[in-house]
């Protein structure tokens, strides 16, 4: 393959593209996101914040809401 192929091969459009890219590309950002879970649910901010929108929640206010009360969202 020269360069000149690789370069058609992998520029334009969709249907000219490399067989298998853009099943690599999905299958590798989805293993990211599933590896991050679990280092984003211990993070102590975020349960901070999910705690304050599940209280906010069971009063009854809504993100919206809170933002028009406040002027930010928590």
């Amino acid at each position: 393959m020269t360069f000149d192929e690789l370069k058609a091969i992998t520029t334009g459009q969709l249907a000219g593209r490399a067989p298998g890219t853009l099943r690599t590309v999905i299958l590798t950002s989805c293993l990211v996101a599933l590896a991050a879970v679990p280092y984003v649910v211990q993070n102590p901010v975020f349960i901070g914040y999910v705690l304050e929108l599940a209280a906010l929640s069971r009063a009854g206010i809504s993100p919206a809401e809170m933002f028009e009360r406040t002027g930010r969202y928590l």
